[in-house]
């Protein structure tokens, strides 16, 4: 769900924040080199999405992982 969120809302924040990238209502101009990444970034090729979401998704468990761990010491531990 974070990563929908991000491809969502937060990609499309970035010509906002990076100097070099162009936003959808201003085409590119001598310094605003980069192309907007557009609707959940598609304008980067469809790949993009996809390995948001997956990084999000591998990024999830192996923070699950590691607090399901810590969280089976602490209850051994009194």
């Amino acid at each position: 769900m974070r990563g929908l969120f991000v491809l969502v809302a937060g990609v499309p924040l970035l010509p906002g924040l990076h100097p070099r990238m162009a936003s959808e209502e201003r085409g590119p101009t001598p310094t605003r080199q980069l192309e907007p990444p557009g609707f959940m970034a598609l304008n980067y090729g469809m790949r993009t999405p996809v390995s948001v979401l997956i990084a999000h998704l591998l990024y999830g468990r192996i923070v699950g992982a590691f607090y399901h761990r810590n969280r089976g010491q602490r209850s051994q531990n009194p």
